[in-house]
C-alpha cells in the first residue's frame, strides 16, 4: 500500500510516528503535503558523528613519509630558484609602509630568509617561500620576477578599468567628465 492511498488522518498519525510534532502534523490540509514530509523524514538518516581520534588512519611512519615528500618538493623548488639567473627588481611601498630589510643566506643550496624590519612580500612556489623587501632594489630569480610582474600587471589592468579617469567607450570622454 502506498502512502497516497492512506487517509489524511492516517498520514498525520504516520508523520507523528516519524518524529514530527503532533501539532505540526495536524496542521496539514492535503495528503500531498503530508506524504512529501513523511518521505523526507523516512529518507533522512541520523547524522553519524566522526570521532577525530579514530578518523585519521595515518600512521606515524606514513606521516614522516608525507612530511619528507613535502619537504623534498619544497627543497627542490628552493634549489631550482637558487640556480636560476637573477634579475633586479623593486616593489613599490604602499602609503605608511617602511622599506623592508631582509637577511638571506644559502644553506645546502637553499636560500633561507630572515625579516629584520619593514614591509616585505612573500611569494610561495611548491611550499618554498621567497621573501622580498619592499622599497629596495633586490636580486630575485627570473621566475619569481615574472610571477610578481604578472600579478602586478593584472592588478594594474583591473584598477585601470575601474579608474574614474578611464575613457567611456560610449561618450569618448573620461568618466570624470561625464560625472561633472
Amino acid at each position: 500500500m502506498q502512502l497516497i492511498d492512506l487517509t489524511l488522518k492516517e498520514l498525520q498519525i504516520r508523520a507523528t510516528e516519524a518524529g514530527m510534532p503532533e501539532a505540526v502534523a495536524n496542521s496539514f490540509t492535503t495528503k500531498a503535503q503530508v506524504v512529501a514530509v513523511i518521505e523526507a523524514l523516512e529518507l533522512k538518516k541520523p547524522a553519524q558523528l566522526v570521532d577525530p581520534a579514530t578518523s585519521a588512519t595515518e600512521t606515524a611512519k606514513e606521516k614522516v613519509s608525507t612530511d619528507k615528500a613535502w619537504l623534498n618538493k619544497r627543497d627542490a623548488m628552493g634549489r631550482e630558484l637558487e640556480s636560476q639567473p637573477k634579475t633586479t627588481m623593486a616593489l613599490q611601498l604602499e602609503p605608511g609602509e617602511k622599506a623592508g630589510i631582509v637577511e638571506s643566506r644559502v644553506v645546502n643550496g637553499i636560500r633561507e630568509f630572515k625579516v629584520i624590519s619593514g614591509s616585505v612580500r612573500e611569494k610561495m612556489l611548491n611550499g618554498y617561500i621567497w621573501i622580498m623587501p619592499k622599497g629596495i632594489m633586490t636580486q630575485v630569480p627570473k621566475q619569481i620576477c615574472e610571477l610578481i610582474s604578472k600579478e602586478l600587471n593584472i592588478a594594474a589592468n583591473i584598477s585601470s578599468k575601474l579608474s574614474i579617469d578611464r575613457i567611456d567607450p560610449q561618450t569618448g570622454k573620461t568618466v570624470r567628465d561625464a560625472l561633472t
